[in-house]
């Protein structure tokens, strides 16, 4: 299943790529983030909390960079494990960040996972609809943390 989504930020590209390959201050604009742990090597763990239909979800998560491409584009392998259902969560994750304008930078994702076992029972539909939500969110948060860091998630 493949989520894109595209938005844009009222600041320059340098201040953005910065801000993105800096996984402690990425993680925060991330819903359901927590604990997120530098393993060494471009490789961190971390807790995402999801709430999909009617299950509240805890994966257990490892993230790897695989490619930084200073200041155009991240590039990240993700697997998780919820902590209380049969399945697995793997993903290649693609972060782009370009200059509208001087003070305008946009930035485009696309995540492209396979979801398994009982998890991935529940539904492509709904785990869709639940990506794009948090995509939203994330946007929401990031354009926050960028731009009012005084309001944004601590």
């Amino acid at each position: 299943m493949q989520v894109s989504n595209q938005f844009d930020v009222a600041c320059p590209q340098n201040e953005v790529f910065a801000f993105v390959s800096t996984p402690e201050r990425l993680a925060q604009c991330i819903p359901g983030c927590s604990r997120l742990t530098d393993l060494g090597d471009g490789r961190y763990s971390a807790i995402l909390e999801v709430e999909v239909a009617f299950l509240k979800m805890k994966f257990d998560v490892m993230v790897r960079l695989t490619e930084v491409n200073e200041p155009t584009s991240l590039k990240a392998v993700v697997d998780g494990k919820p902590k209380a259902l049969a399945g697995k969560l793997t993903g290649n994750v693609e972060l782009m960040v370009s200059a509208v304008d001087d003070q305008t930078t946009r930035i485009d994702y696309v995540l492209d996972q396979t979801i398994t076992g009982k998890l991935g029972g529940i539904g492509q539909s709904v785990f869709r609809a639940k990506c794009e939500e948090m995509g939203n969110l994330f946007a929401e948060n990031l354009r926050t943390a960028l731009t009012h860091p005084q309001e944004a998630r601590s």
